[in-house]
């Protein structure tokens, strides 16, 4: 696998370092890019709820906040938030931004010769 892309993630911030359930080196995609959004008010309190209800004390969305430092190797933290103002896949896939991102990691040749309309 290339890439993978992941939208507003539902899990926690850690969840790719060393050790973590989705530890980056047990994923064999060549690159991540997590797209994430502020906005997304059902992986704020109701996210934490959850973890915090389930004892795993690990209380913040990849999905809203991104990425927690230090982001691992060939993986990019993205804050689409400007565009992408709640948690409804529609408003995620109906983003430019978002696309934008999903468009570069699917197909970097093109996007470098600046033939991502080409598609």
């Amino acid at each position: 696998v290339d890439a993978m892309v992941l939208l507003g993630a539902a899990v926690p911030d850690g969840s790719l370092a060393d050790g973590e359930e989705f530890a980056r080196a047990r994923i064999r995609a060549e690159s991540i890019v997590v797209l994430h959004s502020r906005h997304d008010a059902t992986l704020g309190r109701p996210f934490a709820w959850g973890e915090a209800a389930s004892l795993a004390r690990k209380t913040r969305a990849m999905g809203r906040w991104g990425v927690r430092a230090p982001c691992p190797v060939d993986c990019v933290s993205v804050d689409v938030s400007d565009s992408v103002p709640d948690h409804n896949p529609n408003l995620w896939l109906l983003s430019n931004d978002v696309m934008q991102h999903v468009m570069t990691a699917l197909f970097p040749a093109q996007h470098l010769l600046g033939l991502s309309d080409a598609a």
